[in-house]
């Protein structure tokens, strides 16, 4: 298990996760946190200092990366000055039905 000190900005969702000041997660993408030992979600009114939580990020659809919809759902949009880079938290996959 690694141990460090994770910073999520939120406002009514995350928005951004860091560690050691480093970004690896950001809006557009979907950034779950989860509690470490049960695996249920922490909303942003319930995280806090000394929880032990998991993060799992989560790439955004290509749909949500083209300009407009940055302005609209990207980390301007959020006042957010660092700038969002498809790819970062991985690839997205189409969904596939069983």
């Amino acid at each position: 298990m690694i141990a460090a000190v994770l910073y999520c900005g939120a406002e009514n969702e995350y928005l951004t996760c860091a560690v050691g000041g480093e970004i690896f997660a950001l809006v557009p993408d979907l950034i779950s946190v989860l509690e470490t030992e049960t695996g249920r979600e922490v909303g942003t009114e319930e995280l806090k200092y000394g929880l032990r939580v998991s993060v799992i990020a989560i790439p955004c659809s290509p749909l949500l990366c083209s300009p407009y919809a940055l302005e609209v759902v990207g980390p301007t949009a959020f006042g957010l000055t660092t700038e969002f880079e498809a790819g970062t938290v991985g690839q997205y996959r189409e969904p596939v039905s069983a």
